[in-house]
């Protein structure tokens, strides 16, 4: 198998990650950002834990969203990736800057999902077109049809995605992000468009997905919630306490 610094090994499997001092760079080598730090680690009994970070509005948490899925590269401070190439190597560790674009691209398809604040969804899609685009989940139509009636979504699942109203989006891009075989599900403000009702729906119906699937939960919200069982809680500084 051929390697360079910048792929992340096909053989791979994510275990952890660590986020120190993140902001984004500002003139002429300036950062502003959110002046903390923090580890997950993935396995044993960590699998299906979910953790909160927790900061305001402004802070910084989708730049980070964004950074942590290589979609931009305006950031100071450090992201790691900790992996194993096989199930009794050792940890190793992978910064943000050592990944190419096919790094990236193989860490977002199979290791780490997304449910962005902004959806990303592709408006004059289906909401089966939008759901069969992720190359190793095409989808089943009985399995879609099966979420869709779990998240209360439309079963004619050819409307295009663009005529939903945005908690019907916002409900899609959830399902979409779980349609990833990832170790890590990243939440940012996902269930911002949701009544209480909602809200408590979809927060179950990811725990439930993600116990089965082994999957870790970092979500990012404006607050504390009682969404998920939090591992630990990372507070913006003067906005709270940091639980670990």
């Amino acid at each position: 198998m051929k390697k360079t610094a910048g792929l992340w090994p096909a053989t791979g499997t994510l275990c952890g990650l660590e986020i120190a001092d993140p902001g984004r760079r500002m003139g002429a080598g300036l950062a502003s950002g959110l002046p903390w730090s923090g580890r997950i680690d993935f396995g044993g009994d960590d699998e299906s834990r979910a953790w909160l970070i927790r900061a305001p509005s402004g802070a910084g948490k989708s730049s980070l969203v964004a950074w942590m899925n290589g979609l931009r590269k305006d950031h100071a401070g450090k992201l790691s990736f900790f992996y194993r190439e096989f199930p009794a190597s050792p940890i190793r560790e992978r910064t943000s800057d050592d990944l190419d674009p096919d790094g990236w691209a193989l860490i977002r398809r199979r290791h780490m999902a997304t449910v962005f604040q902004d959806f990303r969804l592709i408006p004059w899609l289906s909401i089966a077109g939008n759901l069969s685009l992720h190359p190793d989940n095409p989808g089943q139509p009985d399995a879609i049809a099966a979420w869709c009636e779990k998240l209360e979504l439309p079963l004619d699942t050819r409307i295009p995605a663009g005529q939903l109203s945005r908690g019907e989006q916002q409900r899609l891009a959830i399902i979409r992000a779980l349609l990833t075989p990832a170790r890590l599900l990243l939440l940012d403000e996902a269930f911002s468009h949701l009544d209480g009702r909602l809200r408590r729906l979809a927060a179950s119906f990811i725990a439930e997905q993600c116990r089965q699937n082994h999957t870790g939960i970092l979500a990012f919200d404006l607050e504390d919630s009682r969404d998920f069982e939090w591992a630990g809680i990372l507070a913006f500084p003067g906005h709270g306490r940091t639980v670990s």
